[in-house]
């Protein structure tokens, strides 16, 4: 006589749960993947957005008048422009 254990285990891998594994599988990673796509579009923004508070919080330490403040982040946007690949193509 065969245990009971014996039999589930054999039922649960038999070919109706491997199929029924195979979706949840594909369910799940397509899932995570699309999470972390909008996870590290998310990061992308957030980043950005703390760079651009931390350039202009930097240019107001800086520039204590409003004509340097002005000069120097006319030099900034130049650099970031250039540097970033809008003027200069790769």
């Amino acid at each position: 006589a065969v245990s009971h254990e014996i039999q589930l285990l054999a039922r649960l891998l038999s070919n109706g749960f491997s199929h029924f594994d195979s979706v949840v599988n594909v369910i799940f990673i397509l899932i995570l993947y699309t999470f972390f796509r909008c996870f590290k579009q998310f990061l992308a923004y957030a980043f950005t957005h703390q760079m651009g508070l931390g350039l202009f919080r930097f240019l107001a330490a800086v520039g204590r008048t409003l004509v340097i403040s002005n000069t120097i982040g006319i030099f900034t946007l130049l650099v970031v422009f250039t540097l970033g690949g809008f003027v200069v193509s790769k």
